[in-house]
């Protein structure tokens, strides 16, 4: 068996500024107006410049970490309804052929 160089995890923290310009290039990947409000964001003061506001703000900045937070809880149910529409004017394909599943056992 062959070890890999892996280089080692740093142990040193990004800088308020490194965090920022992560957010704003992750931002500016997902949608063009996403990318401008990480800009302005940039521009703003980045992560020093919300923990100032959060420090004057703490309980509306809770309120929006709570809101923009997914749920973590388990779908426990689905709702809705299923619409199958089955067209008779299509061909049968390989992918309607059945597909062996059963587990290989040696």
């Amino acid at each position: 068996m062959t070890s890999k160089n892996v280089p080692a995890k740093s142990s040193r923290r990004s800088t308020p500024a490194e965090n920022t310009k992560a957010v704003v290039d992750q931002l500016g990947t997902q949608h063009a107006i996403h990318g401008m409000m990480g800009s302005v964001f940039d521009r703003l003061g980045g992560e020093d410049w919300l923990l100032n506001w959060a420090k004057e703000n703490e309980t509306q900045f809770v309120k929006i970490l709570v809101a923009s937070t997914p749920s973590m809880a388990p779908l426990n149910t689905v709702s809705g309804d299923v619409h199958v529409h089955v067209h008779s004017e299509l061909k049968p394909s390989s992918l309607d052929e059945p597909i062996d599943v059963t587990p290989d056992v040696d």
